[in-house]
């Protein structure tokens, strides 16, 4: 049976619209309900639409109050409480009501929106899309049309005609006409006949088939409209300028523009604004459903669509003077006068003249000339000469012919030339005069003034009423005096604003005057009478006139032709001077005469005296800092100055060898004076090691050293470096790139040495390959030792081989020793610079891998102490070797005794060397001593000496010390060895000292050792003296040299002869680097004589053989088992249940458990974990567990490292027999086989592994257990594990009550174990009762007493009738049958088919038998039904399935059409409701299968949401409740595959 039954469209609208009359106005108006309480959502109130009524108010109540107020209000009333009223409007009223906020949104024509959204700042919510002719039209445009018959052809022909439009407002009907015609250069204002308004659309077109009106102006379709109404035919017609359009379906003559808008006033909140938009843009005229169809029809539309663009028609209206784009504002008024706009040139003329009443018909507006032309120009301005008094020397009729007047003065142009001092009038004439004024309403002129200059004041003009040329009229007139010769600028301004003609040019000259000659030194006064000039002024004679002498001279006499010039060391800045003034001390006249001021003396000059011609330049060691000074002042602190003339104090430097200090004033007194600072700034020697070139600079470091400034004064502390590389020299504290630290030691973090050339580099990727490339020769030595130890033996041994062997270890003991010379005070140069670089890794000098790009940062003592655990590393590496290639059988200790001692032979010097490193100490200049290796540390004064001093002293007692010992114990036992047969078997123990000797020089490895010893203490003793070292070296190696060719003592000839020459090669390299020594100032005499070379020697070293130490292959070899158990499972099918698993056992046990998602970080030690760090393997048995390469390789691990397998039997499933296993292992790939391989699991042990946990027995685990069975199958578990458990731990035990119920799929393994994660987690969180909801009795018992339901999506959710049963149990509200009935009956009154009133409703039954005392914990209770109160669950989404896919449209027909279970149809209804309304919150995720930390995280955002009091998004409230059975009373019997869902669930609120 159906649920809800077919929409009857009609019946629907019929009881909308009576319940509207009836409501009507019963709501308050949004805008007035929320006053002040900002963007508050609009709830149970009326929202007003106005629209643009142009066609009356009842066609717009006909044609959009069906969409406006009837269909958004049966949209919204429901849900939001909202009613819409559509509201009627004209023109005027449009910007009255927005500009008020008298309405919410408006309707109107786009020209007046435009101006709306401009000046109010309106937001569009959609645009209409007409219809018309059968097409949906988004946009329209103007016809221009006249009769058939008339002889009106052209637009051209338009300025003879009367022309009919609708309104001086209408867009389609006149502005878009006017924009076209003014384009086309005709302004309809002032080029037609005559302009009528008749404000209806329908009459124009009456109006000229009449022959009323011979142009009419209409939006296109309007003839089409009255043709359909068969008013009239188109053959009485013609279109004007039309423009050709075949996509457009009506005849045009101007340009499109988009169709009507709706836009949202800005008080309007968001939420409303979309919500409108978007229901309008639903409706339709071609949909299906009459609910969106009937509207667009009724209001003759296609359809609404989203906002179009309406700002282009700015420029339009502007340009037809409609919108004033200064105030951003358009014409509104009412007044058609007012809204006249006349083109320049022209001027509104009068009311009166405006409108013509003559043959002007009633109710329409007839304008007949509203606009006059002005004469031309307006205003004139010009230039009038008046009578002028010149004196008797000025020559007038020179100044008549001169003088040039304009006359009427233009814009830039040149108005007059006149002479200075000639008078003139400037006169402005008004050629339209006030009355004339008045009568074009053109505006008057109330003021006028005239400036001469640009920054000159204004000067007002005085007004006289004249007749000119028969017209009354105005003059404005001022007299001026032709002052300053030059060109001028006059400008005008009438009434405020500068004057069409302004501004203007008029040019000044001196005037001619008459001819008159005088004798020197004398003039000609205004009457043309000679006289004498006065002292202190000259004149030449003739015409010209007495002058005053200039500034830096001077005339004591009358009458005189030439001033005198002040001589050097005077001046006079005053014209017309009788004398000249001294210069005073600090100034000079730079020893020149003429001057009109004495110069002060520039800075680095002085002028100790007055009078003084030239300033004196201060000496060296002098200063002048300011200008004029008088002495010059000696530099302080025994500074000088580079050169003669020093302007500033700064100038005053120290001298070459000397630099300056200045004091520490933050030191105590004091320490100033035990450290003879003297407390001002000063020059002191250059110390040792820094370049003092001279100046204030500080000192530089020369290269090789590294300088700190001290506390006291600038005195520096200066240290060697480890070579010129490291410390290039520069300034203080500088060091190579890439260095930081005391003395440049150490690269800065993140960085690694760059070879030899002293420079560090940032780390890269590739700088890893080191340590691989060690990796494998380490893996190869230890194989190549293997293979040598397991045939080491006498008899047998190939005396080729032995000799290679032996030769190899002597140049390795050269080597050796020349990287013990590498450290000394040698400036080697390349290529001896890369190859001596070469010899640092027989120094196991570990620059070469890169260990700072491990660690991050340059360790001294990180790198000494894996130096010296080089050794004891590389053994465990060969011993580990070793037991994986011998397979399990039994290794020869002697042989591996043997081993050991050979390389510890090999490399005595070297591990004697490294552990001799913290006592080659060297002095500085600073009085202290630094370590040669790492001068960054300061020997027996730091902490980090001392620890490297202790672990050098062990590795002393470690290496040479006891190799010493046990060999020297060996030697001297030898003959008794032989003698016994237990003694052979020790002889057969040191085959490594004594086999590479003949039997009788069997001792030689002692001397051998012996001098090794000493070759590695000399560097030690002689630390400060290289020179003495290569003395010293060389004699040892001599001496060696003479002992090997004595006794002549390895076995064979070939390496005796090696050994012959490897000794003076290693002697002439050290004479070759003699000279290379850097010598000291403080050395002695003889040392600093020794001239030594380098040569060849490098050519002879044909081989190099490299030998490294290493650190471990894995520090995770030395750790101790740190997890009691290692949880193997597969990660999609047991996920949940390992983390449920290891959450139980943190519960009742201290011991760690391994999971990979919470400490694994890199798959590649996952089995090193299991193999070095596991206890026991816990493995739960799935059926996928096999399958995953991963879980067979933890598996196989384990079996073959002995660990225990703890096989747990998930719900019965068995491990596979052999026969499946084959098959599983044959499916996997073959680079699933290779990563096995990879980690050395071979298929055989994947097979041996397998038939081993078939073996072992089983742990039954039921995955669907109840909590507390789950933990006792745990504890179970913990005790095969030997785990330690927590004392007076109990179980958990079932509560009585709950205050948050978790509620998911529990018949599915890993949902229900990440149900109980969840319980446990969010117990530990809220610490309240949660609890797992099972079973429908449960819900019952418990959901009386609950806070808050966790719903725990996962796949199969919804489609499970148990928990469809549950979740209907947890929402219920309890209402009663009788409430049904009651709401049956409302459903048969408006039209419902409600048939379901008689069944049997058993679910509601179930819940409505709840008791009210059960609901009473639940905080909210609101009025319901006829049942009474309903109370509700705070209401948690959580998402824990990343496969989960939110229900859809689909989802829900296909269950009301399938049904679920034993619900009836009034159950899956109200589920349906139920389903909805909680799936429209935001899902929380859950992800059981990432770490602990992620999850702690997770559930803390539930907790969160769980304590929030006020949030309604998470609670299903009682109104919610109320909303559920509402909707299914209302809609009970809707069809559901016409019933829109409220939402689409999952798809925008469940992100």
């Amino acid at each position: 049976m159906r649920c809800p039954a077919t929409h009857v469209f009609t019946v629907r609208m019929l009881l909308i619209m009576i319940a509207q009359l009836v409501l009507a106005y019963s709501k308050p108006l949004c805008r007035e309900s929320t006053s002040g309480h900002g963007d508050s959502a609009w709830r149970n109130c009326t929202v007003q639409i106005g629209g643009l009524a142009i066609a009356g108010e009842k066609s717009f109540q006909e044609h959009f109050r069906p969409a406006f107020q009837t269909y958004l209000t049966e949209v919204y009333n429901a849900s939001l409480g909202l009613e819409f009223q559509a509201v009627a409007l004209d023109f005027d009223q449009n910007f009255e009501f927005v500009s008020q906020k008298g309405v919410d949104f408006i309707f109107t024509n786009p020209a007046a929106y435009t101006c709306l959204a401009v000046e109010f700042e309106l937001r569009t919510v959609a645009s209409l899309v007409n219809f018309r002719k059968g097409h949906a039209l988004g946009k329209f445009a103007g016809v221009m049309f006249s009769h058939a018959n008339s002889s009106f052809n052209t637009l051209e022909d338009i300025r003879r005609a009367r022309v009919e439009a609708v309104s001086i407002s209408g867009l389609g009907a006149m502005q878009l006409q006017q924009a076209e015609l003014l384009s086309k250069g005709l302004d309809i204002m002032t080029d037609v006949k005559r302009l009528t308004f008749a404000y209806n659309q329908g009459k124009i077109v009456e109006d000229v088939e009449s022959g009323y009106a011979d142009v009419g102006f209409v939006r296109t379709d309007m003839i089409e409209r009255k043709v359909a109404e068969n008013q009239t035919s188109w053959k009485n017609f013609k279109v004007l300028g039309e423009m050709k359009d075949d996509e457009f379906p009506f005849q045009r003559s101007t340009n499109f523009t988009p169709e009507w808008p709706i836009a949202a006033l800005n008080h309007v909140p968001e939420e409303v604004k979309t919500l409108v938009g978007r229901s309008l843009m639903e409706l339709d005229k071609d949909s299906s459903d009459p609910f969106f169809a009937e509207p667009a029809l009724k209001g003759q539309f296609a359809r609404w669509v989203p906002p179009m663009n309406y700002f282009r028609l700015l420029e339009m209206l502007a340009n037809i003077g409609y919108l004033d784009t200064a105030q951003r504002k358009c014409l509104r008024s009412a007044d058609v006068y007012e809204a006249v706009h006349c083109p320049k040139g022209f001027v509104k003329q009068s009311r009166e003249k405006a409108f013509c009443q003559s043959d002007c018909k009633e109710n329409y507006t007839c304008l007949c000339e509203p606009c006059a032309r002005l004469r031309d120009p307006e205003l004139v301005l010009q230039a009038e000469l008046q009578n002028t008094s010149w004196p008797g020397i000025v020559d007038t009729l020179k100044v008549q012919n001169a003088t040039t007047v304009a006359e009427s003065c233009q814009r830039m142009s040149s108005c007059a030339k006149l002479s200075i001092g000639q008078r003139f009038q400037w006169s402005l004439l008004d050629q339209i005069g006030y009355a004339t004024r008045m009568s074009i309403n053109a505006p008057p002129i109330t003021s006028v003034r005239i400036k001469f200059t640009a920054d000159g004041p204004w000067a007002e003009m005085v007004e006289e009423n004249i007749t000119h040329s028969g017209l009354e009229t105005q003059r404005w007139f001022h007299d001026v005096v032709a002052e300053g010769e030059g060109t001028h600028v006059i400008e005008v301004e009438v009434n405020g604003q500068q004057a069409a003609m302004s501004p203007v040019v008029i040019a000044f000259s001196k005037p001619p005057e008459k001819i008159i000659a005088c004798q020197p030194g004398h003039q000609q006064n205004d009457d043309g009478i000679c006289h004498p000039c006065e002292p202190g002024s000259v004149s030449r004679g003739g015409l010209a006139k007495c002058r005053p002498c200039e500034p830096g001279t001077m005339q004591p006499s009358r009458g005189q032709s030439t001033c005198d010039d002040c001589p050097a060391g005077t001046a006079q800045a005053k014209p017309a001077s009788l004398h000249c003034d001294q210069c005073p001390p600090g100034q000079s006249s730079r020893g020149k005469s003429h001057r009109d001021h004495c110069s002060q003396c520039e800075p680095g000059q002085e002028a100790p005296e007055s009078s003084s011609e030239r300033c004196n330049v201060c000496a060296r060691g002098f200063y002048s800092q300011a200008e004029g000074a008088k002495t010059c002042s000696k530099c302080p602190g025994g500074q000088t100055t580079r050169d003669v003339g020093a302007t500033s104090s700064e100038q005053c430097i120290c001298g070459s060898g000397t630099y300056l200090v200045t004091p520490n004033y933050n030191v105590p007194v004091d320490r100033l004076l035990r450290a003879n600072a003297s407390g001002q700034p000063h020059c002191i020697s250059c110390p040792a090691g820094l370049d003092c070139p001279g100046g204030n600079d500080a000192p530089l470091q020369q290269p090789g050293y590294w300088a700190s400034a001290g506390d006291i004064e600038s005195h520096y502390s200066v240290t060697h470096c480890r070579n010129k590389l490291e410390c290039p020299g520069g300034p203080i504290g500088g060091c190579a790139s890439g260095r930081q630290g005391r003395a440049c030691n150490s690269c800065q973090n993140w960085f690694r040495k760059d070879g030899g050339n002293g420079t560090c580099s940032p780390c890269q990727g590739s700088n890893v390959l080191p340590m691989v490339i060690l990796l494998v020769l380490v893996v190869l030595a230890s194989c190549a030792l293997y293979a040598m130890a397991t045939k080491m033996d006498i008899c047998r041994q190939n005396l080729e081989q032995m000799t290679v062997l032996i030769t190899a270890g002597q140049l390795i003991m050269v080597f050796q020793m020349l990287s013990a010379i590498r450290h000394m005070k040698i400036n080697w140069v390349d290529p001896a610079r890369q190859f001596i670089h070469l010899f640092s890794v027989f120094s196991l000098d570990l620059d070469i891998l890169n260990l700072s790009c491990v660690i991050s940062k340059d360790s001294p003592i990180f790198s000494f102490i894996v130096q010296l655990l080089a050794y004891p590393i590389f053994m465990m590496t060969l011993l580990l070797t070793w037991l994986v290639v011998s397979r399990s059988r039994l290794i020869d200790l002697d042989a591996l005794f043997n081993v050991n001692g050979l390389v510890l032979l090999t490399l005595y010097m070297t591990l004697t060397l490294v552990a001799l490193l913290p006592f080659q100490c060297i002095g500085n200049p600073n009085n202290t001593s630094t370590m040669l290796t790492e001068p960054g540390l300061v020997c027996w004064g730091s902490g980090e000496h001392a620890i490297m001093a202790a672990a050098g002293t062990l590795g002393i007692l470690l290496y040479p010390v006891s190799i010493l010992t046990i060999c020297i114990r060996a030697t001297i036992m030898y003959p008794s060895y032989i003698r016994s047969g237990h003694g052979l078997s020790m002889v057969g123990r040191y085959r490594f000292l004594f086999n590479r000797f003949r039997p009788d020089c069997y001792s030689y490895g002692v001397i051998y050792l012996a001098r090794n010893t000493m070759l590695t203490l000399i560097p030690v003793l002689f630390v400060g003296s290289p020179a003495f070292q290569l003395v010293s070296l060389s004699c040892v190696l001599l001496g060696g040299m003479l002992l090997q060719i004595r006794f002549w003592p390895w076995r064979t000839e070939s390496a005796n002869i090696s050994d012959m020459i490897l000794a003076p090669t290693v002697v002439l390299f050290l004479v070759s680097a003699a000279p290379l020594i850097e010598m000291e100032a403080d050395r002695h005499s003889q040392e600093s004589l020794l001239s030594w070379m380098i040569c060849a020697a490098m050519a002879f070293m044909i081989f190099v053989f490299l030998v490294v130490a290493s650190r471990s292959l894995y520090r995770r070899l030395l750790l101790k088992q740190a997890y009691t158990a290692f949880i193997c499972h597969h990660k999609s099918a047991a996920g949940s249940l390992a983390r449920f698993t290891k959450t139980m056992i943190s519960k009742h046990s201290p011991d760690k458990v391994f999971l990979d998602s919470d400490q694994l970080h890199d798959l590649d030690t996952l089995f090193e974990t299991v193999r070095s760090q596991t206890k026991h393997l816990v493995l739960l048995l799935t059926p996928q567990v096999m399958t995953r390469v991963w879980c067979v390789g933890e598996m196989a691990t384990a079996f073959c490292n002995g660990i225990p397998i703890v096989p747990v039997s998930c719900d019965g499933c068995m491990p596979p027999d052999a026969l499946k296993m084959e098959g599983i292992i044959n499916s996997w790939s073959d680079e699933e086989k290779q990563l096995l391989l990879g980690y050395g699991i071979s298929m055989d042990l994947v097979k041996q592994a397998s038939n081993h946990v078939r073996q072992l027995q089983l742990l039954n685990f039921s995955t669907l257990a109840s909590q507390q069975e789950y933990e006792t199958q745990v504890l179970e578990l913990l005790v095969h594990c030997n785990a330690k458990r927590f004392p007076f731990m109990e179980k958990a035990e079932a509560t009585q009550k709950a205050e948050v119920l978790i509620l998911g799929q529990t018949n599915e393994s890993e949902q229900l174990s990440a149900c109980l994660v969840l319980q446990t987690m969010m117990q530990q969180a809220l610490q309240a009762e949660t609890l797992v909801v099972r079973t429908v009795e449960e819900m019952r018992h418990y959901v009386s007493t609950a806070a808050s339901l966790v719903i725990v999506l996962g796949q199969g959710l919804f489609q499970n009738p148990e928990f469809a049963v549950m979740l209907l149990e947890a929402l219920a509200d309890g209402v009663d049958n009788s409430h049904f009935e009651m709401q049956a009956t409302a459903g048969r009154l408006v039209g419902k088919s409600w048939v379901n009133s008689s069944r049997s409703y058993s679910m509601v039954h179930k819940i409505s038998s709840i008791s009210s005392s059960q609901r009473s914990m639940f905080r909210a209770p609101t009025t319901g039904t006829a049942a009474g109160t309903m109370a509700g669950l705070k209401v948690i989404l959580v998402n824990a399935d990343p496969g989960f896919e939110f229900p859809g449209a689909e989802f829900y027909k296909k269950l009301q059409r399938d049904g679920l279970g034993d619900l009836s149809q009034d159950d899956l209804c109200r589920l349906c409701k139920i389903y909805q309304r909680v799936l429209r919150r935001i899902a929380l995720p859950f992800t059981c299968h990432g770490s602990e930390g992620l999850i702690k995280q997770q559930v803390g955002a539930m907790c969160e949401r769980i304590q929030a009091q006020d949030r309604s998004v998470d609670a299903v409230t009682p109104s919610l409740q109320q909303d559920v059975h509402d909707d299914f009373d209302r809609d009970g019997d809707s069809d559901p595959e016409l019933t829109p869902w409220d939402s689409e669930p999952g798809t925008e609120e469940n992100v």
